[in-house]
């Protein structure tokens, strides 16, 4: 299984999303994707990459940051939500977002700006709640322990970006120190 690629854009389909990534050993993947910033012919991407198999083919989905393609999981996850959902939405709204719609139950409000359904945006609200207020608490004690042991704020910020929240808050820390120390 795929699970990132690195090397030079040759195709950019901005409507689509889609890019084709050709890497050093001259294999060129096509990958849909959320970026919405704008990417040229011959920029080189990094992405980590989710793949979906199904009977025909197989489906590569590319995000600059690992709490992207792990919120796409999350999404995955969901009864009724599939790749071509999860990336409409994800394309349409920032996940800070997405959580902030979730945690004051904003249905319309999500269905409107990700372009979903009432029943599928209220699935995402109901299923996603719980898991926010989870998520919350944890990066809070994340955060305050890291304080605590004297690192920065922009170390903290720095190394935030690549932790797995879902993992024991003990495993996160230790993860987190190992990458602030490099």
């Amino acid at each position: 299984m795929i699970g990132y690629i690195e090397g030079d854009v040759v195709y950019l389909n901005s409507e689509t999303g889609e890019v084709i990534i050709k890497t050093n050993s001259g294999v060129g993947y096509s990958v849909e994707t959320i970026i919405v910033e704008p990417i040229t012919i011959g920029t080189e991407l990094s992405l980590y990459i989710f793949t979906k198999f199904t009977q025909d083919n197989i489906y590569l989905y590319g995000f600059k940051e690992k709490k992207e393609l792990d919120f796409f999981k999350k999404l995955l996850n969901i009864s009724g939500v599939g790749a071509k959902t999860a990336l409409k939405l994800m394309r349409n709204i920032e996940i800070n977002k997405i959580y902030e719609l979730v945690n004051t139950g904003e249905s319309k409000l999500l269905k409107k700006l990700g372009g979903i359904s009432d029943r599928t945006a209220m699935k995402i609200i109901i299923e996603l709640k719980g898991e926010l207020k989870m998520y919350n608490q944890t990066h809070d004690d994340f955060y305050s322990t890291l304080l605590q042991l004297g690192y920065t704020d922009a170390e903290i910020i720095n190394v935030e970006k690549d932790i797995d929240f879902d993992m024991p808050l003990e495993d996160i820390i230790k993860h987190a120190i190992k990458n602030i120390r490099k």
